[in-house]
């Protein structure tokens, strides 16, 4: 577990989120290993975190100071969060609870959590040049159980996959889980996943920052799936196969559409800015886009990034295509697993 703590001070370079993680098996340390504390292990951890850690923010503080330096998420800095019609921030409690509740429920239920709360309108951009047109329009409701937290994840083959692991799980016993752990692991984590957020995702954080956390419920769904005869897991694998392949498809085709916005010559030279933000590029076509797209499209360009898809779109859409090849080849294969013997989670 000390040597999990080391892997993830490089994540912690990438994404502070994965700080939620470093704590959550801190904790378990503290908590369940604090009698027999591996101490030489957990200093060396300490010191590859400074070494790699320490440099970094250290740069940081002395290029932006302290108060920007810290301040840059939406977390500590406030400049994303849910207020209310007079402009005052939602309660953090509130929000957290909300969110929890939109992950794990559908939405009708949580809907009195966030009824004071302005939420982000849906738009639409239309543009040309430097003329921007945003359009206010309906946003797609949750019309289903389906549409809204983690069933949209799951769909209702992933939902029924669960639920026949689980129940694998059970069949087990005690002999190959560490239930008190796994239920830790998979509670605290999604708290500590949502804790970060100031403002309300009514339709669930999945795409925000639980997508670690999915990884993690993927792994125990397989091994529960694995205890199950081979017919139900062939069914299960059939029943997604059905539902997510031509979701799948259908998201290849989204990604692909291409803004017409060139990128800047020193991205393609691998010399982004630094502490400054380039100008926002001109339209050199008409389009019209989905508002987060485009905003995200944006922002990266302004950021100094440089899109695969641009430069690339025929070898886009090859290797997206290559990719969803290789996850059903896998879900195939997972077929043909033999089923484990002991102690995945012991």
């Amino acid at each position: 577990m000390a040597a999990s703590l080391v892997w993830l001070a490089p994540g912690f370079l990438t994404h502070y989120l994965t700080l939620v993680y470093a704590a959550l098996l801190g904790l378990h340390l503290l908590f369940v290993k604090r009698r027999d504390l591996p101490i030489a292990a957990l200093c060396r951890v300490a010191l590859v975190w400074g070494l790699l850690i320490g440099p970094w923010f250290g740069y940081e503080f002395r290029k932006f100071g302290v108060r920007s330096t810290l301040g840059a998420n939406t977390t500590i800095g406030t400049y994303y969060a849910s207020r209310d019609v007079h402009g005052n921030l939602i309660p953090y409690p509130r929000v957290l609870a909300g969110n929890l509740c939109a992950d794990l429920l559908p939405q009708s239920v949580c809907q009195p959590l966030w009824s004071t709360a302005v939420l982000e309108p849906c738009h639409t951009v239309d543009g040309h040049g430097s003329a921007i047109t945003e359009t206010v329009v309906a946003c797609r409701p949750a019309m289903t159980i389906s549409d809204s937290g983690i069933f949209s994840v799951l769909g209702y083959s992933g939902s029924i996959a669960l639920l026949l692991a689980i129940i694998g799980l059970l069949r087990t016993g005690k002999r190959t889980i560490d239930l008190p752990f796994l239920l830790w692991v998979l509670g605290a984590g999604l708290i500590f996943n949502v804790l970060p957020l100031r403002w309300f995702g009514t339709a669930g954080t999945f795409s925000n920052n639980l997508e670690p956390w999915l990884l993690l419920v993927a792994v125990v769904a397989v091994r529960g799936l694995l205890t199950l005869p081979r017919p139900t897991i062939a069914a299960a694998v059939l029943g997604m196969l059905i539902e997510f392949v031509p979701h799948d498809l259908s998201l290849i085709e989204q990604q692909t559409m291409v803004l017409p916005f060139a990128h800047y010559e020193s991205s393609l030279r691998g010399d982004p800015p630094v502490a400054r933000m380039l100008p926002a590029p001109v339209a050199a076509a008409p389009f019209h886009s989905g508002c987060d797209y485009y905003a995200n499209y944006l922002f990266k360009i302004q950021g100094g990034a440089a899109f695969f898809r641009d430069l690339h779109p025929d070898t886009f859409r090859n290797v997206s295509f290559v990719f969803l090849g290789l996850g059903l080849l896998a879900l195939g294969a997972g077929v043909r697993i033999s089923r484990p013997g002991a102690g995945l989670f012991g």
